[in-house]
């Protein structure tokens, strides 16, 4: 299959998508340690299921010393869910226009907003992110419901909420769209 789609961690590292160059760098290592966990060369093509159907590329950096990325990433939970942040905002702010990230606070329900910058409309979107490093179908699915039903929590916002799962193994990244009021 066919990338119709290419994306980078280049906007992310340079602190070009909400989040700080240092910030972003750190959530863009996560992801590259996680894709070369699975020995994903670059470009890797990346299957993007659910709301968006597609297949995109993915682009990274120079090659990072094996060694120095297993001592920084030597917590494979952690690099997963930091990892899966860096993909999530890179598609996110790629593919709704929404041009950067804005983290918010713990027990908000979902993990960043989306933000124009805009003074008017500064927050556009919710955008929850889970990550697995290996998982089948179903665990996807599992987690998208968990998602779903975490995201009702912050629906008085009245602002579309966007979920990703990203699984590091295939590599794909199923996106989901739910309005305020939708699928509990």
């Amino acid at each position: 299959m066919k990338a119709s789609r290419s994306f980078s961690f280049e906007k992310l590292k340079r602190g070009e998508l909400g989040i700080s160059s240092v910030g972003g760098a750190y959530l863009a290592e996560a992801a590259e340690f996680c894709l070369q966990h699975h020995s994903h060369l670059k470009p890797v093509l990346i299957h993007l299921t659910g709301h968006l159907r597609d297949s995109a590329s993915l682009e990274w950096g120079e090659h990072i010393d094996a060694k120095s990325l297993s001592r920084t990433h030597g917590d494979l939970k952690r690099a997963v869910e930091d990892g899966a942040y860096g993909i999530a905002i890179v598609l996110a702010t790629g593919t709704t226009g929404i041009p950067s990230a804005m983290k918010s606070p713990q027990s908000t329900g979902f993990d960043y907003w989306l933000t124009s910058g805009d003074e008017r409309n500064f927050f556009e979107a919710r955008l929850e992110v889970s990550g697995l490093l290996k998982g089948n179908q179903a665990e996807i699915a599992q987690r998208e419901k968990k998602k779903i039903k975490t995201t009702g929590r912050s629906d008085d916002t009245q602002l579309p909420a966007y979920i990703f799962i990203v699984e590091f193994g295939a590599p794909e990244a199923r996106i989901m769209k739910r309005v305020p009021g939708e699928g509990h």
